[in-house]
């Protein structure tokens, strides 16, 4: 199963319905089920950040980006950690196996 984030929804309910539609639009067409992880509001810190080449969670650590991605990854980390039997990889091949972009083997 993959699974989605969704980038720049203005809200929770947008973030839903874009995965909804997703999710939808995977099992029509490639037989997949994606689940819901969570999203990244649309922040113009962001933006900022990039403007100043520097890194968003770092430039604006308080920002609701970088808040939201510090969520998501405790959220994505913890899941991995419940999961008995599961290999105890590092993090980031821990989120790209969440995220369906790496195998976990």
């Amino acid at each position: 199963m993959f699974r989605l984030i969704v980038n720049m929804a203005l809200n929770e309910a947008q973030a839903r319905a874009v995965a909804t539609k997703m999710s939808q639009v995977a099992q029509q067409f490639l037989g997949r089920k994606i689940s819901y992880v969570g999203y990244v509001p649309r922040d113009p810190h962001v933006s900022q950040a990039v403007m100043q080449s520097n890194p968003f969670s770092l430039r604006y650590p308080s920002c609701s980006a970088a808040k939201a991605m510090r969520d998501l990854a405790t959220r994505i980390d913890q899941q991995r950690l419940d999961q008995p039997g599961e290999s105890k990889a590092g993090f980031f091949r821990r989120i790209a196996e969440n995220l369906g972009l790496a195998s976990n083997g």
